[in-house]
């Protein structure tokens, strides 16, 4: 996602906020496979804010349009709120990285252990 959003800022400083998105076929391509992965990843560890801003009607519609309404400066502005709405999904729940081989002295549930390929 950092990466797209700095490869956003930098349309943004040459061209301007107001260019459309379907002017840059491979960036609407690469939105694209962001916000699938990222409904994937969220549904996997339940991050609901974030689920909810892609179910939003306008990233909808984003995905459904045969030519996109969106401009770079609207897909900046939603980026933010996608990174925003991670952000404090995230900031209530503890994470732990595991050594390789680690994982195998503690108990998971199937479906995450399954999921993680632990």
């Amino acid at each position: 996602m950092e990466r797209l959003r700095r490869w956003v800022a930098k349309l943004i400083e040459e061209k301007g906020r107001d260019v459309f998105l379907d002017q840059y076929k491979h960036l609407r391509e690469a939105v694209g496979r962001l916000f699938v992965d990222l409904k994937r990843e969220c549904e996997r560890i339940k991050l609901e804010e974030v689920l909810q801003r892609l179910g939003h009607y306008r990233v909808q519609v984003f995905f459904t349009a045969g030519i996109s309404t969106w401009t770079i400066g609207e897909l900046e502005w939603e980026l933010r709120e996608l990174h925003d709405a991670i952000d404090s999904g995230l900031c209530g729940r503890l994470l732990y990285a595991f050594e390789p081989g680690e994982a195998k002295h503690y108990h998971f549930p199937i479906s995450y252990s399954q999921d993680a390929n632990i």
